[in-house]
């Protein structure tokens, strides 16, 4: 199957699903390839997720969102029921980020090259690459210098709380991740705040670099940064 059949099949099988609590309505995406909800958020490519009872939370692109896996052998297929807020049933963003129109089987076989590969593809199966934001990202990786995967969570999530907005969907409260705008306005002293020690330098020059247009995340750097 081609990733336009993929991309079809899965946008024809986006439904809502009944209410919670008699108020809360979820949407569901059907799961028609190998896809494994906690392999992909607790491998370590991203920070923010966080699980209870089940259900994963974390804010992605300015969005809330909510979801869990349901159904499908050992958890690599079935359904992805969730939420998101501000904006509602945003199953565009959902499918967008977790790649889901991406032929996962087409790009395990042409990656399957040796022992190693194979053993990893048969351990892990249905781990995806997220489509993460390229900010946020890199944000996240400067924090991971010299630092543990729980230290880098609890450095994203207080950068976060500092300089991001409010978002609340499904009982959970989060903020979003902060705009480069809103850490280069921001004093050293305040970042640094946050836990981050001497990577602050770091974040708040590369945040300048970003909101003054002289570092282009999407083409490149357009001039020296001076970091």
């Amino acid at each position: 199957m081609d990733a336009e059949t993929c991309a079809e099949r899965g946008r024809t099988r986006t439904r809502r699903s009944a209410r919670i609590n008699g108020f809360l309505d979820f949407m569901k995406i059907a799961l028609p390839q190998p896809f494994n909800l906690k392999y992909t958020l607790e491998c370590g490519q991203a920070f923010r997720w966080r699980e209870i009872g089940g259900w994963y939370s974390a804010a992605v692109r300015g969005q809330a969102i909510k979801c869990r896996q349901v159904g499908g052998a050992g958890r690599t297929s079935g359904e992805l029921e969730f939420f998101t807020a501000p904006e509602p049933d945003n199953a565009e963003l959902v499918r967008d980020y977790f790649r889901l129109d991406d032929d996962l089987l087409v790009i395990l076989r042409e990656i399957d090259r040796d022992e190693y590969i194979h053993g990893a593809i048969e351990k892990y199966k249905g781990l995806r690459m997220l489509r993460q934001e390229p900010w946020e990202c890199l944000v996240s990786y400067i924090c991971s210098a010299a630092s543990s995967v729980k230290k880098i969570r609890h450095d994203v999530e207080r950068l976060s709380a500092a300089f991001g907005r409010e978002l609340c969907v499904g009982g959970y409260a989060t903020h979003s991740f902060p705009s480069p705008e809103a850490l280069a306005g921001g004093c050293m002293r305040d970042i640094c705040k946050c836990g981050v020690g001497f990577r602050s330098e770091y974040i708040h020059g590369i945040a300048k670099a970003v909101a003054s247009g002289r570092l282009d995340l999407e083409n490149g750097v357009r001039e020296p940064c001076g970091l």
